[in-house]
């Protein structure tokens, strides 16, 4: 048998000959090989330029339409008086409740008409009822209600749903389920309207359960379930965080009821943006357009904020805004605006973040009131968080990046309240924040938790010692503002920093009174025993533990914090005393702290050669192969 040809001779007898070795590689040749394998590689975008154009979706623009459909409900929302077609007298202005629609929006005067009460009908009724629901007025939806009785005429199911409504507009659940209580008591079936807005009352509460009942109810009466009811339980699973949960339901609500309408695909797409999904957020953004909805200025900044949440869709976030505006001339507004400052805060870039903010101050001289971008308290806390997060180059650096602000444009640097530079070291960085904070006092924005915590952490990120404690122990009270955990969450991290044994104990101890506090406000109220009371109060808390951040996961995170803190101040047995009397009961177990989350406690055992302190330590610990 003839030997098998070698690969070489393969190659050879297919017309291929071995290239000769360049044995003359000089030292161009090299140079350029180095520079070759050294230079940057071009990053390809995630999301393509023409994304949104190869889409061909339909953008619509729901500010408008809300200002036009205000105007048409006006006209139907003058009240009925209770007098002849020939009075002259009017009622008082009914004072708006707070967080309804504003005077502007909605204005309930009480005009006579030129029609006799017994001529009207119970659908005019309606019509007032319905819209003092939209304006959250259920007070004079009630008066509407007791004129109709007055005047012999039997109220339908439709006139209680939409006082349901009403108060359900105004987080009144009370009041939602005795109205409907009512509706039943008269003998008047409930349809599917007022069942979605029991539904809606519960999950806006975060009454999750009940409103789950309420909804099992619903299917097993052979009624099929709207998809406002979907949407008002969706909305409400996201809130509580049970995302999984809104998941289940978008799905059995696709698969065995309705398509997904815009409003649905929106929360959806929130839902993603809160746990980071961008991927999972394009995805379902697409599935939106193939359906043919389209997508709403809501949307949009959904989308953006998506991509806002994930430091690596920086540059994304900024490429869907100006593909929104430039393929479907889409107009950002202060949502938008804010949602590219976390952005920005997120990657560390304060030179963007100020452009958008001279931006938003320009706009809002130009138009005044009128202007969409009028910086709230959302603006300034975004910010806030660009300025604690962002690391000033070297002193001895002279090109620092300079912003865009033109020696011609003195009255707009005015405005801006902001250096001509970018603050080139840590000082100037809380010069600047001090303008910007002091400004919006000037303008009357209302202070907040997160608001002042935000600012709080600019002076702790930028090692301004003294002003930190001085906010800290001052600005609050100055203002009556509450702390919260992630105030003391801060102010623990920045006493780990500087080994300040001093202040982490005063913090702890301020600390552990917001708990008290907190818990005792729960029992007080807990000594009611009725039931529907019993139940918001537990929902309430649930979303003050979700606002607060006092879940127990969260006082968890703070005990570890406060250990690790203690520990590295050379406090080895307060740390472990801290941690045993907090995980030493069975029912700890669930949070009980992996060793990895105790290294400086760990570490401080080892250097102090403390065997027994060690040995206490890895015994509090949850095991590698222990799930919880």
């Amino acid at each position: 048998m003839a030997p098998t040809a070698t690969f070489k001779q393969l190659f050879t007898n297919n017309g291929l000959k071995e290239k000769a070795p360049n044995k003359n590689i000089d030292e161009n040749d090299v140079l350029a090989l180095c520079e070759e394998m050294s230079a940057k590689k071009k990053i390809q975008p995630k999301i393509r330029p023409d994304y949104l154009q190869n889409l061909r979706i339909k953008f619509l623009d729901t500010r408008p339409l809300k200002q036009k459909s205000i105007a048409a409900i006006t006209p139907a929302i003058e009240e009925p008086l209770d007098k002849t077609s020939n009075t002259k007298d009017t009622e008082p202005v009914p004072t708006p409740v707070a967080g309804s629609a504003s005077e502007e929006e909605i204005n309930l005067v009480a005009q006579p008409k030129n029609q006799a009460l017994e001529n009207v009908q119970i659908n005019d009724f309606q019509d007032l009822m319905y819209a003092n629901a939209l304006a959250g007025r259920p007070d004079e939806a009630e008066q509407a209600l007791q004129l109709m009785e007055k005047y012999q005429l039997k109220p339908n199911v439709q006139c209680y749903t939409h006082i349901m409504d009403a108060y359900a507009n105004v987080r009144d659940l009370d009041n939602v389920v005795a109205t409907f209580k009512r509706m039943q008591k008269n003998n008047l079936e409930p349809d599917i309207y007022s069942y979605s807005t029991l539904i809606k009352a519960f999950a806006q509460d975060l009454r999750l359960d009940d409103a789950l009942v309420v909804f099992e109810k619903l299917k097993k009466s052979d009624i099929i379930p709207t998809q406002p009811v979907f949407s008002s339980l969706i909305s409400g699973f996201i809130k509580a965080n049970k995302i999984e949960r809104a998941w289940d339901l978008f799905d059995e609500m696709r698969l065995s009821y309705h398509q997904a309408d815009e409003v649905s695909f929106t929360m959806m797409l929130h839902a993603c943006a809160k746990r980071g999904e961008v991927e999972r957020a394009l995805n379902l953004f697409e599935d939106m357009a193939n359906y043919n909805l389209y997508p709403t200025d809501v949307t949009f900044n959904v989308l953006i904020h998506a991509c806002a949440k994930r430091p690596d869709y920086f540059d994304e976030a900024f490429s869907m805004f100006h593909q929104m505006q430039d393929v479907y001339g889409f107009q950002p507004d202060r949502i938008t605006y804010n949602t590219l400052i976390t952005a920005c805060a997120r990657k560390r870039n304060l030179a963007r973040a100020r452009s958008i903010f001279k931006l938003m101050l320009e706009d809002t001289k130009t138009a005044g009131t009128a202007s969409m971008l009028i910086p709230d308290r959302y603006t300034y806390t975004n910010l806030f968080w660009c300025y604690a997060n962002y690391t000033p180059p070297s002193t001895k650096n002279k090109n620092v990046e300079t912003t865009d602000v033109s020696a011609e444009d003195g009255a707009l640097v005015e405005t801006c309240v902001l250096l001509p530079n970018m603050p080139d070291k840590r000082s100037k960085v809380v010069e600047e924040s001090k303008l910007i904070f002091n400004h919006l006092l000037n303008e009357g924005v209302p202070l907040t938790t997160s608001l002042l915590t935000s600012y709080m952490s600019v002076h702790i990120a930028q090692k301004q010692t003294r002003e930190v404690v001085s906010i800290y122990d001052g600005l609050f009270t100055q203002h009556g503002i509450e702390r919260d955990l992630f105030t003391y969450q801060r102010m623990l991290n920045f006493c780990y920093a500087t080994k300040d044994i001093e202040l982490s104990w005063k913090v702890w101890e301020d600390y552990q009174d917001f708990l008290e506090n907190r818990r005792l406000a729960y029992q007080t109220q807990a000594n009611d025993n009725s039931l529907l009371k019993q139940k918001k109060l537990e929902a309430t808390r649930l979303e003050d533990e979700l606002t607060s951040g006092w879940t127990e996961e969260n006082q968890k995170d703070m005990v570890l914090l406060m250990a690790n803190t203690l520990a590295r101040s050379n406090e080895l047995k307060h740390s472990i005393a801290l941690l045993s009397n907090h995980f030493k009961t069975p029912a700890d177990n669930k949070y009980k702290p992996r060793l990895a989350e105790l290294q400086t406690v760990y570490v401080k055992c080892v250097q102090l050669e403390d065997e027994e302190s060690k040995k206490e330590l890895v015994d509090l610990c949850r095991k590698n192969n222990q799930r919880y």
